[in-house]
Formats: C-alpha cells, sequence, structure tokens
C-alpha cells in the first residue's frame, strides 16, 4: 500500500508530483468525453460540465487506488452518469413548478441540441448510452461492452435499434464545445475536501476519546458484581457469528423492497439481481424512504460479507444498517429514490478492491 502525501507540507514528494502529473493526463484525455456522457443526460452544457469535474474531484479523491484499476475511466463514467440521473430527477420536479405557475419566457436553446436530447431520451437507457458511448465518445465496440458487462453482440444490437428509431445522424460533436477547465482546480477542490473531512475526524475522535476516559472513571468506582447468569448461554455472541467471507452472488440470499412510490422499482430490481445470480426471495413494496437515500441494506452478523457484496453493487453509497440479534440468514435490501441502478460486476470487483476487506459491526 502507497503511502499518501502530507497536505500542507513545503515539499513535494516526487510521489505527489507523479500522482499529479498522471492524473493531469487522465483528467485532460477524458474530461470532454465525460461532458458529452453527461450531456445527454441533461442537455445542459453548462450543467454537464459541473458534473464532469465533479466526477474528476471525487476520482482525484481515489486516485492513488483508482489509477490502479484496468479502466479507470469506467468508474468515472458510472459517477457522472450517477450525479446526471440524480439532478435529472430535481429538474423533472423544478420544471413541474414551472408549468404550474404558467412561465412562458424560457432561454433560447440551440434547436438542434434540443432535438437530439430529445429524441435520445425516448429511446431505452441501454440503447441511449450505448449510442453516445460508441458514437458521440468514439469508443469502441469492446470497450462498450465491457461498461455495460455484455457480449459485443448485444451492444450492436442495441446501437442497431438506436440508431433505427433515430432515423438519422443526430451525433453533435459536444466536446467541441466544452473548453476543459485546468487540472488543478479539480486537485485543489478535491484537497479542500480533504483537509475539512480530517478536521471533522480529528473532533470526532477527540470527543471520543473525552466519552472512552469518562466511562472508564465510572467503571472504576461501580463495587465488582457476580455475574447475573453463572452458566453462559449456549447461544453465539455477535462476534462469533460474524461472518467475513465475501460470498458469489448465488450465495447470498436477498429480500428486496421497493421504497419509493416508483410502481415495480421492487419488481425491476429483484429481476436485474437475479440476472446476477442474486437468490433473491421475498419482493415487496416498503415504506417510502428518505429523498435522498440510494437505498438500505439490514442484515445480522451471518450476513457481514454478502453485505459488503451488495454495497459494492450500490456503489458503496447504501446506508448499512446491522442487527446483532438477526439469524435468518437473509439481506434485506430496501431501494430509495435516489437508485438509479446497480454496477456491473467488473466494477464491482474493483471498487470491492478499493473497500478493501469487512470489518466486524460488532
Amino acid at each position: 500500500m502507497r503511502t499518501q502525501p502530507v497536505e500542507g507540507s513545503s515539499r513535494v514528494s516526487p510521489v505527489t508530483t507523479l500522482m499529479v502529473d498522471d492524473f493531469d493526463g487522465f483528467y485532460q484525455a477524458h474530461f470532454a468525453d465525460t461532458v458529452s456522457l453527461a450531456y445527454s443526460h441533461t442537455a445542459d452544457l453548462g450543467e454537464a460540465q459541473d458534473i464532469a469535474q465533479e466526477a474528476f474531484c471525487r476520482a482525484w479523491q481515489r486516485w492513488q487506488e483508482l489509477s490502479t484499476y484496468d479502466n479507470p475511466v469506467a468508474w468515472v463514467r458510472r459517477v457522472a452518469l450517477n450525479l446526471a440521473h440524480s439532478r435529472w430527477r430535481r429538474v423533472k420536479v423544478a420544471a413541474a413548478h414551472l408549468v404550474r405557475q404558467r412561465i412562458d419566457e424560457t432561454p433560447a436553446l440551440d434547436p438542434d441540441h434540443v432535438a437530439v436530447v430529445a429524441a435520445l431520451r425516448k429511446l431505452p437507457v441501454p440503447q441511449r448510452e450505448a449510442i453516445v458511448l460508441h458514437h458521440m465518445m468514439d469508443l469502441p465496440l469492446s470497450e462498450v461492452a465491457e461498461h455495460f458487462d455484455v457480449p459485443v453482440g448485444t451492444v450492436k444490437s442495441w446501437l442497431h435499434r438506436g440508431r433505427a428509431a433515430l432515423a438519422g445522424d443526430l451525433a453533435i460533436d459536444v466536446r467541441k464545445s466544452v473548453a476543459v477547465p485546468p487540472a488543478r482546480e479539480v486537485v485543489r477542490l478535491a484537497k479542500t475536501r480533504r483537509r475539512a473531512r480530517n478536521a471533522v475526524l480529528a473532533v470526532v475522535m477527540i470527543a471520543l476519546l473525552v466519552v472512552a476516559v469518562a466511562s472508564l472513571q465510572l467503571i472504576r468506582h461501580q463495587p465488582d458484581r457476580p455475574p447475573v447468569n453463572p452458566n453462559p448461554s449456549p447461544t453465539l455472541s455477535c462476534s462469533d457469528a460474524v461472518d467475513l467471507t465475501i460470498p458469489e452472488e448465488r450465495n447470498v440470499r436477498l429480500n428486496v423492497y421497493g421504497g419509493t412510490d416508483q410502481a415495480g422499482l421492487d419488481q425491476d430490481a429483484a429481476r436485474e439481481l437475479r440476472n446476477r445470480k442474486f437468490n433473491v426471495e421475498q419482493v415487496a413494496p416498503a415504506a417510502t424512504l428518505n429523498g435522498d437515500v440510494v437505498a438500505v441494506i439490514r442484515y445480522g452478523p451471518g450476513e457481514t460479507g454478502a453485505a459488503w457484496l451488495l454495497q459494492g453493487y450500490l456503489n458503496d453509497q447504501a446506508i448499512a444498517e446491522f442487527d446483532p440479534a438477526s439469524r435468518d440468514g437473509v439481506v434485506d435490501l430496501i431501494l430509495g429514490p435516489r437508485h438509479t441502478g446497480f454496477a456491473s460486476p467488473i466494477q464491482v470487483r474493483h471498487l470491492l478492491d478499493y473497500m478493501g476487506q469487512p470489518k466486524s459491526p460488532c
């Protein structure tokens, strides 16, 4: 494991310089393509540039690990798509409000761009993204297939049907309109966030230390008491029951619940998880979750590794709820309003490498 460079040092180490130079080349090579991909979902060039910059900011924060991936740009694309989907939902809510208010004045948009985005949005998501990746970003069919984790023949079929539906050449080169900001702006923003996160972590650690010292003093002043039950229960303790092994998908038992008002979300997710070989048992709607939640994973000690695997399929964005008393061997997955889909198996393996091994929740 490589050592993180120390921020704020007056001397720049060779490792730090190499990381910055390496990231700068990666950023310059792929920023415009990422804007193009985000634009196909937002129809707003400024918004697409913001999304791309945010995606690369997150990439810099993980660059020491991400740079070892076979295809790090696939990770950036997935983050950009998740951000675009999330922002598009907010735009739809705002647009509905404007329609109710009958606002007639709207800023002028490029008619060609409007036509392209309108036509693309009518396509199923796989066809739309395949067309953007192949025709607008010039990715070869093999890389598009790797992005979706499907055979090349499937990608060809999507492209054929997508082109037929579009009935024309709609490939506007958004990249020509993109001014790539300097990579140092992304690096500066990422470092600022890291310093803020470290400061918060330091405050939390100090608070925990104070609580621990106070608890120790309280324990020292309590008289010794005999155990309530001299004969220990044969039931396994939480730590004894914890299984940190990351299982294969076919060995994970799942209940899938839709925690939104979107009809059929639970069924669609269950179908996709079954295609990924998960053992889905119960599928049903559930109480609506908070609007900022991607998903909630509820699990017991024996499902710690399974929950870790599922977290990878959710791009490490789900809320984990641990129940030490649970012994049914099933993981409950409740999908929230921000759920936009699951990562591909290849992306999951890369993300699990970054996340490391599961840790005991007991």
